[in-house]
């Protein structure tokens, strides 16, 4: 039998994006910030992180894995 909180850690780590400047993962819920780039959201776990993007976006841009649905905005 599959403990709960097995199951919700398999399924917090199903909705965790990657912040394009330091890379690390976090979940939306919690991130410090967010901010929409060619038509993509960006999460970011701190303002450091963002104001970095900022400055520079095409830098950490071109960096984003583009792999299932991490970090896309939805079409819904």
């Amino acid at each position: 039998m599959v403990s709960l909180f097995a199951e919700y850690a398999k399924n917090y780590e199903e909705y965790l994006v990657r912040d394009p400047v330091c890379r690390m993962h976090i979940h939306p819920e919690y991130a410090a910030d967010l901010d929409f780039y060619k038509g993509r959201i960006l999460y970011f776990c701190s303002f450091p992180c963002k104001e970095k993007f900022v400055a520079d976006p095409e830098k950490y841009f071109l960096e984003i894995p583009v792999k299932g649905n991490e970090n896309k905005q939805s079409s819904e």
